[in-house]
């Protein structure tokens, strides 16, 4: 007589057990990381539209903006410059062409423009001046920075918040991060 192939129920309640075992080790792991993802994911979407606007800004021959707006929206807007003030005082206008809008805390639940180390100003985590990041047709910006972290956070610790910067003289975009005693 062939023996029947199969699984018994004791087999299957083991692997279960196993499988039960695995997931309860896991599942506060990976829901405690999610954080710190999506703090870095939004770091990196801010990097990416600041190169966006440089590149619009040298391929287009116009200045592109970037409006950073209230801080309890977390949001902000790329639009190309078409009709650029004499004397330079940039903002975004309805003539202006919009390129996107971008929600933060739509796109990273949880995740927050903070304020400045040590809670100074400013008081909604972007130091470019009038909250607006500007890129001229030969690729230069202005310097700034906007500092991101899990809403979380606040009050807490700062070892998942970021800060991205701008350098105006090169119109390059880098992120850092707070190892405790310094920005790397």
């Amino acid at each position: 007589m062939r023996a029947r192939a199969g699984v018994t129920l004791v087999e299957l309640a083991a692997v279960l057990a196993v499988v039960g075992v695995l997931a309860a080790v896991a599942v506060p792991y990976l829901l405690g990381t999610l954080p710190a993802f999506r703090v870095n994911a939004a770091a990196r979407q801010l990097v990416g539209d600041f190169r966006l606007a440089r590149t619009l800004a040298v391929d287009r021959n116009t200045d592109v903006l970037i409006q950073f707006h209230a801080p309890t929206a977390n949001d902000y807007t790329l639009a190309l410059d078409t009709y650029p003030p004499p004397g330079g005082d940039h903002h975004i206008t309805a003539e202006d062409e919009p390129v996107k809008v971008v929600r933060v805390a739509a796109l990273y639940e949880g995740i927050e423009f903070t304020p400045s180390p040590g809670g100074g100003p400013p008081a909604d985590g972007v130091t470019f001046t009038n909250d607006l990041a500007n890129f001229n047709p030969d690729g230069h910006g202005v310097s700034g920075t906007v500092y991101v972290r899990p809403a979380a956070d606040a009050g807490r610790t700062r070892s998942r918040e970021r800060r991205v910067t701008v350098d105006g003289s090169t119109g390059r975009a880098r992120i850092q991060r707070w190892t405790g005693s310094e920005w790397e």
